[in-house]
């Protein structure tokens, strides 16, 4: 018997095949988490009884429905391979509930730097998919959201400066995960809001494993000079805890997400000079309970996005001012390459949120300068338009 060693701690994750089913964990499903993470915590309700036999005391309590709950922060970062799913993929998915993979595409033409033809475009992305297009030596060369697509045509919400793209450019291949609703179709055979396996291994052989974990919350933040972050909470229908188990050794991606100061935020395309965006997206988990079985699933049933971005205040504008009084949509994208690199766009992960209105300004000050605070929340445009795209490429 020894103490355990929290910096000796590994976790791994894995979509459910069922939900609530337990998945065999092997190495390579491993992802990698700042120390600070909360652990995974087992918590049974108490029902209480209160009968006059006891007269003044209390009588033993019986124990209701368990589950589990942990909470982890993470790089928010590409994986090893372009266009792959990061090892922070499985709670992306399970939490916004849609995800695809495209292979690198061909452009058929380009009339200009904000517009290209791919053949079956409206069959492969979806509005507010991050872009990244690079020439036949495979360079990057620009990063922009989908603002719209018809048919084989892409409207980009940001126009290259270099004008229209060659012939010879490619889309580089892509993973998303976006916001979907558990009775869609799944865009890309994918399932759609997959529950999750979750298992805490400590010294190599004590293993805690929650099964039918469902996100309740993501967090994504992104400041200037600093590493951007994901931090994600969830829920579980059960959790076991077993020794003596064989360690499993996990396989981390092993890019380094860039400090943020290449990254530029646009709200309909047009770049602002900002400090920091942040984004959250609340999940309402709900319970399905019988009274010949107990707790026998998990759902999600309602989901906010809200966020935030500052930038510096100017004497000569009003354009946050001016959306929020008319309360008009936005289109807001942040992309982050892992170069530090103006222009550079190697390894890019990226966010946009289609449809949001901007419901407070506020103002502040930052070295003496000033600072405009921008609060926003997503709304349903359009069913099958996702509210939040999160890009990787």
């Amino acid at each position: 018997m020894s103490d355990i060693l929290s910096k000796s701690t590994k976790l791994f994750w894995k979509e459910e095949a069922v939900a609530g089913t337990p998945e065999t964990i092997i190495g390579s499903d491993g992802f990698d988490v700042e120390s600070g993470f909360s652990p995974m915590t087992k918590t049974v309700e108490e029902i209480s009884r209160n009968n006059l036999s006891a007269g003044e005391g209390t009588q033993k309590s019986q124990q209701g429905v368990e589950s589990s709950a942990f909470s982890v922060e993470m790089e928010f970062k590409c994986a090893d391979t372009e266009g792959d799913a990061p090892e922070a993929g499985v709670g992306y998915h399970s939490c916004l509930g849609g995800k695809t993979a495209q292979a690198q595409q061909a452009i058929v033409s380009s009339a200009d730097g904000a517009s290209i033809n791919v053949a079956g475009a409206d069959s492969l992305y979806k509005k507010g998919m991050i872009l990244t297009i690079e020439d036949v030596g495979g360079a990057a060369k620009y990063s922009a959201a989908i603002a719209d697509i018809s048919g084989d045509d892409i409207t980009l919400t940001a126009t290259y400066s270099g004008g229209a793209f060659a012939g010879t450019d490619v889309v580089r291949a892509i993973t998303t995960f976006y916001t979907e609703d558990s009775s869609a179709t799944a865009f890309s055979g994918e399932a759609v809001k997959p529950s999750m396996t979750v298992l805490q291994q400590e010294n190599g052989s004590k293993h805690t494993t929650a099964a039918g974990v469902r996100p309740e919350s993501l967090e994504i933040t992104a400041s200037v000079f600093e590493l951007p972050k994901a931090s994600l909470s969830a829920q579980g229908l059960s959790m076991t805890v077993s020794t003596g188990e064989t360690p499993l050794v996990p396989s981390f991606d092993t890019t380094v997400p860039n400090v943020v100061r290449n990254a530029p935020i646009r709200v309909n395309g047009a770049e602002f000079e900002a400090r920091d965006f942040s984004l959250s997206v609340s999940n309402t988990v709900a319970n399905r309970d019988i009274t010949n079985g107990g707790r026998t699933g998990n759902f999600i049933t309602e989901r906010e996005v809200t966020g935030s971005f500052t930038i510096y205040a100017q004497d000569d504008s009003t354009v946050l001012e001016d959306i929020r009084d008319t309360n008009a949509d936005i289109q807001l994208e942040i992309i982050i390459p892992s170069s530090a690199i103006s222009g550079d766009y190697e390894e890019v992960a990226s966010i946009c949120v289609n449809d949001a209105t901007i419901t407070n300004v506020s103002y502040g000050n930052e070295s003496s300068l000033g600072t405009a605070t921008a609060e926003f929340k997503c709304y349903v445009a359009n069913p099958g338009q996702p509210e939040v795209v999160l890009s990787f490429s």
